[in-house]
């Protein structure tokens, strides 16, 4: 999971800088390496009619391979989160 200076709670860094990180390690990288794996964590609107996949789909060009829905208390309380949850996950193309 890229770790990033510039960015705290509730702001996650552009596809572009993330897509940065993951050149910067497959340049850097052992060429027999197993594939890489990039997690981060992000937040999407579920009431969008995508639920926020054309934000994700961004990421996932960047290289992105696992994304985690923020939930944490910075941003709603239980109920909150719940609701999100229930709105489904991103409507990737």
């Amino acid at each position: 999971m890229p770790t990033h200076a510039r960015y705290g709670l509730g702001q996650t860094m552009p596809p572009a800088e993330l897509a940065a990180v993951v050149r910067y390690i497959g340049e850097h990288r052992d060429d027999g390496a197993a594939p890489l794996t990039v997690a981060l964590e992000g937040r999407t609107d579920g009431t969008a009619a995508d639920r926020g996949g054309r934000h994700v789909a961004a990421y996932r060009d960047a290289g992105l391979t696992w994304r985690v829905e923020a939930l944490g208390w910075w941003r709603c309380d239980p109920a909150g989160a719940m609701a999100r949850i229930r709105q489904g996950p991103p409507l990737l193309t």
